[in-house]
């Protein structure tokens, strides 16, 4: 197991890197624990495939996780242990506990630019209003599940805009994301 800590370094008092510790393990998840903001740049080009938010940071800023090429999968939450399952994203998405968050949650403007890879993002449990800035997920064009079981959404633009068509949404039936995703010609899948 690989464990790195970081400090905020700050620049023109602006935050400049994350806060909090950075972990691999056996499954190659890139573990973030005890995070209080993740500022713009601030994983930008790395070579991390798989992130699992343990907590829930108070953002994601402008650009965060800009063109990491090997990113697959992001998800906000804990991930229980099944061996029994032969599909592994069924098995993730079924011992699963999302992380939550009082309040509103935002993904800032280009936050996940040109992640071609990025195929499964699982957001937060948001109390308030998800809120994803335009361009958040541009160059996503491997994107094909996005789970997201908040009530409220505030999307700018369209931030999926060149996701492909088959993308599909897990959300709640008659949330603003089952909304979003029929106004946008996007498959929704219902739970809750």
């Amino acid at each position: 197991m690989k464990t790195m800590k970081s400090i905020c370094l700050e620049k023109n008092n602006s935050t400049a890197y994350f806060i909090g510790s950075f972990k691999t393990d056996d499954e190659e998840f890139a573990e973030i624990d005890s995070t209080a903001a993740i500022s713009k740049s601030a994983f930008a080009h790395s070579d991390v495939e798989k992130i699992l938010f343990k907590g829930c940071p108070k953002s994601i800023g402008e650009k965060a996780f800009e063109e990491c090429e090997s990113l697959t999968t992001v998800i906000f939450g804990e991930v229980g242990k099944d061996g029994t399952a032969a599909d592994k994203e069924k098995a993730l998405l079924k011992n699963l506990t999302l992380a939550s968050t009082d309040g509103d949650y935002t993904i800032q403007a280009n936050a996940f630019k040109d992640c071609a890879k990025l195929a499964t993002l699982v957001l937060p449990q948001v109390d308030g209003t998800l809120v994803i800035e335009k361009d958040a997920f541009c160059g996503c064009r491997a994107l094909r599940t996005v789970v997201a079981l908040c009530g409220k959404a505030d999307f700018t633009d369209n931030p999926f805009a060149d996701s492909p068509e088959h993308l599909t949404f897990v959300c709640k039936e008659n949330s603003e994301v089952a909304r979003f995703a029929r106004e946008n010609g996007y498959r929704s899948a219902y739970v809750g």
